[in-house]
């Protein structure tokens, strides 16, 4: 399942090209006009971090862009967001640790 992921993100990365917005940027266009590519560019940069070889790389790389969805309206930090997003995928990879 992680090979299809992989596919996934490189076939979205293929489709969206390139974008000089930052992440905060591109989080502050999704939270506030549910701008579907701005958050599949978050994902694109920052998706190959979660999809190591582990074998529950699929299930962290679901989690930690849920998280995102779920409390990106909190991210106080939103220039950092890629380290909000390696602390969460690090945690969610901790044994009997969920977000």
């Amino acid at each position: 399942m992680v090979t299809g992921l992989r596919h996934s993100v490189q076939r979205l990365s293929n489709r969206l090209g390139e974008d000089s917005a930052t992440d905060g940027e591109l989080l502050n266009r999704f939270l506030m006009d549910r701008d579907e590519p701005a958050f599949a560019r978050l994902v694109q940069r920052h998706g190959s971090m979660v999809l190591g070889n582990a074998t529950e790389a699929d299930d962290a790389f679901q989690a930690v862009f849920v998280v995102l969805l779920r409390k990106a309206h909190s991210f106080t930090q939103r220039a950092c967001l890629g380290n909000v997003l390696y602390g969460i995928a690090y945690f969610t990879a901790q044994p009997g640790v969920r977000p």
